[in-house]
C-alpha cells in the first residue's frame, strides 16, 4: 500500500522544519494512528520519500502556476542580465579539477505585478544571442506576445547600445 502525503512537505517548507524532523513527526503520527505496527513497517516515512513527494508537489504547483499565468495576456516584460561564477568540475583521467566559469543569466519578469516568468542562459552575451533566446522562449510556449505593451531591461551597453543593442 502506498500512502501519498502531499501536504506534509508543504507544511514543512512553510514553517521551516527540516526534512529529518518532518519525517520523524509524520512517522510518529502514522504510528499513533495505527497504520505503522511492529508487523507492518512499510509506511514509515523516510527522507527520500519526503524528497520525492516534495519534488512532485513542486512540479504540480509549478505546472498550475504556469497554466494560470499563460491564460493571462502578457502586458509588460522586463529582463535583467548578470554574470554568475559557476563552479565546474572537470575529470581528467582519474583526477577531478574544479574551476570557475562565468555564465550569463537572464531573468524574465512580467511587469504589472512583478511576476517571475523564468530564467534563461544564453551561450554568449551578445545582443543578437540575448534577443534570439528571448524570442525562442516565447515561440516555444503558447503564450502570446501580441498584447505586449512595454518592455524594459537593465541599462547595460549590450542591451541599450545605439547600433547593435537588443532593442535594435
Amino acid at each position: 500500500m502506498r500512502l501519498g502525503l502531499p501536504s506534509t512537505p508543504v507544511v514543512g517548507d512553510r514553517f521551516g522544519v527540516s526534512d529529518r524532523d518532518v519525517t520523524a513527526i509524520a512517522s510518529s503520527v502514522l504510528h499513533v494512528v495505527g497504520l505503522i505496527t511492529s508487523n507492518n513497517s512499510d509506511l514509515v516515512v523516510d527522507e527520500n520519500k519526503l524528497r520525492r513527494e516534495k519534488a512532485k508537489v513542486r512540479k504540480d504547483l509549478k505546472f498550475q502556476a504556469l497554466s494560470e499565468a499563460q491564460a493571462l495576456p502578457l502586458k509588460g516584460l522586463y529582463f535583467d542580465g548578470r554574470k554568475d561564477s559557476t563552479l565546474i568540475e572537470e575529470r581528467v583521467d582519474t583526477k577531478k579539477y574544479t574551476r570557475k566559469a562565468k555564465e550569463e543569466r537572464l531573468c524574465l519578469i512580467e511587469e504589472l505585478g512583478s511576476c517571475y516568468i523564468t530564467h534563461l542562459s544564453p551561450s554568449f552575451g551578445t545582443a543578437k544571442q540575448i534577443s534570439a533566446i528571448i524570442i525562442g522562449y516565447f515561440e516555444g510556449i503558447t503564450r502570446s506576445r501580441s498584447q505586449l505593451l512595454a518592455t524594459g531591461c537593465y541599462g547595460t551597453s549590450v542591451n541599450t547600445r545605439w547600433k547593435f543593442g537588443v532593442w535594435n
